[in-house]
């Protein structure tokens, strides 16, 4: 690991300090665009401009809009290159642009778009999870800028949309042509403070579609169990036997203590036909994880399994099983050795901004990161905030100081400098 000289770091901290004010009234005015699901486009050529300004030319490409609305058409992602003087490690960076829903905007006080900042902290959605991860992108780029340095390896920043839905921004960043293949990835998204996450769940979504009896509610028999509304709440109760059914597997397997339990939960049901009608079908949507030594495909095997024997229960279904789709989402779970360079590099960088111990940690949530395949892959940042996926999400302020040295200082360090 090339090591900063005393000089280097005493300018770095200089500048973030310096730049801090201008920093935050950019996080700020990012927040306040709004971005509705697959309506990033703005936000994106937002942080574009301003990655141009700070002398990278900023990339444009169209995610795969998978499973919902595109009003704005095909979602806009980004990536920005700093060619290195050649001899160094290359590391990119990455943050996702996209959100979860707002949900209820009354709810949010002063609204979901409003950056309003109060107490220390920036409120909107996407404030910690993970529009501040992309505002870190740029402001670290800039302050290489400021730097005036030359790193030895290639920096690369990449900017996503679909991450909180079907990675749909990353598959398509697998699908372009001279895509990267670097040495080291830093996700800046995923974590509170003094924390890094090494590994991650399995993730996969499915649906399973129930059939339903067609036909005339009037002539209906309630006996013979037609009604796949019904039927979906039947087996909503069983999917909680199923869940023990994988720990209990999974337990089996000896797998590493610092996992969590693996869950399966419902989180859509949708019916098909006409209100004086037996519905034509019903639906359940859902989201499972899984850890290591349990993979996607022996864990498909095994739901369709479940699905199919709590079927032959109904004589409704036995000649019309219930068919599952897997997808869109589908990310294999991650792990990296905290013994690694790059988690050492990093571990030391946080130290020296934070002054605090860096620890790492799994978890059952996933990242669109995973598919670009880097054996070196940590979540990091974005610091201290809340109300993720929830009302009033906000950022502590106070660490986006400690979090740009520490990503500035991982850059240089990692990568090494050229006169």
């Amino acid at each position: 690991m090339h090591q900063m000289t005393p000089t280097a770091v005493s300018d770095l901290d200089r500048l973030v300090d310096a730049s801090i004010g201008r920093y935050t009234a950019f996080l700020q005015q990012l927040l306040t665009i709004p971005t509705p699901r697959m309506c990033e486009h703005e936000a994106v050529r937002f942080v574009g401009k301003a990655f141009a300004a700070a002398g990278l030319e900023p990339e444009y490409f169209e995610g795969e809009g998978i499973g919902e609305p595109t009003p704005h058409g095909l979602p806009l992602n980004l990536f920005a290159a700093r060619p290195g003087a050649g001899g160094g490690r290359s590391l990119l960076l990455e943050a996702h642009m996209d959100t979860v829903p707002p949900g209820d905007e009354s709810r949010w006080e002063g609204g979901p778009w409003s950056g309003r900042i109060e107490g220390g902290r920036i409120y909107a959605r996407g404030a910690h999870d993970d529009r501040v991860g992309v505002a870190m992108l740029w402001m670290t780029a800039d302050l290489l800028k400021q730097l005036g340095v030359v790193t030895a390896g290639d920096l690369y920043f990449l900017v996503t949309t679909e991450e909180e839905y079907s990675a749909g921004g990353m598959r398509a960043y697998l699908k372009r042509p001279g895509r990267v293949r670097p040495d080291a990835h830093l996700a800046v998204d995923g974590n509170q403070a003094h924390y890094a996450i090494v590994g991650h769940a399995a993730a996969l979504t499915f649906e399973i579609r129930i059939p339903g009896g067609w036909g005339s509610l009037f002539h209906r028999k309630p006996e013979a169990e037609t009604n796949p509304i019904e039927l979906a709440a039947k087996l909503l109760g069983s999917l909680h036997d199923f869940e023990s059914e994988v720990r209990r597997r999974l337990a089996a397997l000896e797998p590493d203590p610092r996992w969590p339990a693996p869950f399966v939960a419902a989180t859509q049901i949708q019916s098909r036909g006409w209100f004086s009608n037996v519905p034509e079908e019903c639906s359940i949507s859902g989201f499972a994880n899984l850890f290591p030594p349990m993979t996607i495909p022996e864990y498909r095997e095994l739901l369709e399994q479940w699905v199919g024997k709590w079927s032959r229960d109904f004589n409704w279904l036995r000649s019309r099983p219930p068919v599952i789709e897997w997808g869109p989402l589908e990310v294999p779970f991650l792990l990296t050795p905290e013994t690694s360079d790059f988690y050492r590099a990093l571990a030391d960088c946080h130290q020296k901004s934070f002054g605090a111990p860096l620890r790492p940690r799994h978890m059952g949530g996933w990242g669109d990161m995973r598919l670009l395949g880097c054996p070196n892959l940590i979540f990091y940042g974005p610091g201290g905030g809340g109300g993720d996926h929830n009302y009033n999400e906000y950022f502590e302020l106070a660490d986006l100081a400690p979090m740009l040295k520490t990503l500035a200082s991982l850059a240089l360090e990692w990568s090494g400098t050229r006169p």
